[in-house]
């Protein structure tokens, strides 16, 4: 069984508060890879938006797994905003 976790913190400007929410894709099997990772990251920002509408950018961390290096996941990110209504943002 193959699973992603992902973790996503949220904060409305006028609160201080952070909120965190979890996210769990589960699959019997499935190739782990960038298209795989680039499907999941379209389908939980689908879903983080329409929990939080207001959400508009996001910032991604991860845990450095090699599914994550990958020129062609680092050139679709600039897809997900078409996809997700969310524009994914270069740290600084």
């Amino acid at each position: 069984m193959n699973w992603h976790i992902s973790c996503v913190l949220s904060k409305r400007e006028e609160e201080e508060q952070l909120d965190v929410t979890s996210y769990v894709h589960l699959f019997d099997s499935c190739a782990q890879d960038s298209y795989t990772v680039f499907a999941i990251l379209i389908d939980l920002l689908k879903m983080v938006k329409i929990a939080n509408p207001h959400i508009s950018e996001a910032l991604l961390r991860s845990d450095g797994a090699g599914c994550y290096h990958s020129n062609n996941l680092i050139a679709a990110l600039n897809e997900v905003h078409i996809h997700t209504g969310i524009r994914v943002l270069r740290s600084k």
